[in-house]
């Protein structure tokens, strides 16, 4: 799983493996909502990581269409814990959505505990009105520039969320170079 990525060195977080790790699965979404689609389901059983340090994203089962309208007449589907406040308010789920979850895995990976905790209507009532406090507050080994990427993931407001140009760009990942070269082996 994802959360073994992050795990602590003697001299704090593997800010490396989890920049690797992390542009892989932001790469994955990328392509999964480059075809519309949102995943509403980001969390550490759905996040693979192999032996040979290659992330992949598994159980498709709750994607849906990328839409400006109410995600479903059954209110909220995902694990509440990692659903963006939009998605436990049942409001119109965006790519935006499944960056907020990568922020809490991030937040897990980083801090060892999730944004919030508590019982699943808590922590849903919690996500629409709080930002967690940073997760440097809880180690303070994590490299600065995850710590504000982690941050910004998890801002209320999914407009102030980063968007996956804007993820890469702080993670240093050159898109253009990816896309020439994946274009190449093809």
């Amino acid at each position: 799983h994802l959360r073994r990525v992050g795990a602590s060195t003697q001299d704090g977080v593997d800010g490396s493996c989890v920049r690797r790790a992390l542009a892989q699965l932001c790469r994955g979404l990328q392509a999964l909502h480059g075809a519309g689609k949102v995943h509403r389901d980001i969390k550490p059983e759905n996040v693979l990581v192999t032996s040979a340090e290659r992330v992949v994203i598994l159980d498709f089962g709750l994607v849906a269409n990328v839409s400006s309208e109410q995600t479903s007449d059954l209110g909220a589907v995902g694990t509440y814990v990692y659903m963006a406040p939009e998605q436990g308010a049942g409001q119109a789920v965006t790519e935006k959505a499944d960056w907020y979850s990568v922020g809490v895995l991030l937040y897990e990976v980083l801090s060892g505990r999730t944004p919030f905790a508590g019982p699943g209507l808590k922590v849903l009532m919690r996500k629409q009105t709080e930002e967690p406090p940073p997760p440097r507050q809880f180690n303070s080994a994590i490299p600065d520039d995850l710590n504000a990427l982690c941050v910004d993931l998890l801002r209320t407001d999914p407009e102030a969320r980063p968007s996956a140009r804007e993820i890469f760009r702080r993670l240093n990942v050159d898109l253009d170079a990816e896309d020439a070269l994946f274009q190449a082996t093809a």
